[in-house]
């Protein structure tokens, strides 16, 4: 199963095959995984040629990006339902500005989870930037004055009941 939402590939499960999609605007490919010993899986690949009329890159924009998340839960035993998650997101270099005055850094990083669900609930633990890497997500506004860090680890916890 596959969802597109504005050139966006979101989800694939283990039945699909893969899937490419490409969008003329901007140069824009997209890849889904499948064929994974999990049973979810959400990944996309990016190369964009981000580049202003008069030659310079859009700021805040990476040309290149990649992500994947994928969770498997438990399906029998006295553990029947436990589920891990784990992601890995890659941003490439980006302009800080849109004069491309300076660059903001490339970045990787890992987050996990561990959940469990139990007929109509779950309770979910996220562990984010696992490794406690420091990144930026971008310069507000595109401008000179500064660069908007990344959140150090992290752990939040979610209960939720289904109706």
């Amino acid at each position: 199963m596959q969802i597109n939402f504005n050139n966006y590939l979101y989800y694939t499960d283990l039945n699909s095959t893969v899937a490419l999609q490409k969008s003329e605007d901007n140069n824009e490919i997209q890849t889904a995984c499948s064929e994974f010993v999990a049973d979810k899986c959400l990944c996309g690949v990016t190369r964009r040629d981000n580049v202003t009329p008069i030659g310079n890159r859009f700021a805040n924009a990476p040309r290149n990006s990649a992500s994947l998340w994928t969770t498997y839960q438990l399906q029998t035993g006295n553990l029947k339902g436990l589920g891990f998650g784990l992601g890995v997101y890659y941003v490439g270099e980006r302009a800080g500005d849109s004069d491309n005055s300076y660059e903001i850094p490339s970045y990787v990083r890992f987050d996990t989870s561990i959940f469990y669900r139990r007929k109509n609930w779950r309770a979910q633990l996220n562990f984010q930037n696992l490794f406690n890497t420091e990144y930026y997500l971008g310069s507000p506004n595109s401008n000179r004055l500064g660069v908007t860090p990344g959140a150090p680890f992290s752990v939040v916890g979610t209960l939720s009941l289904q109706f």
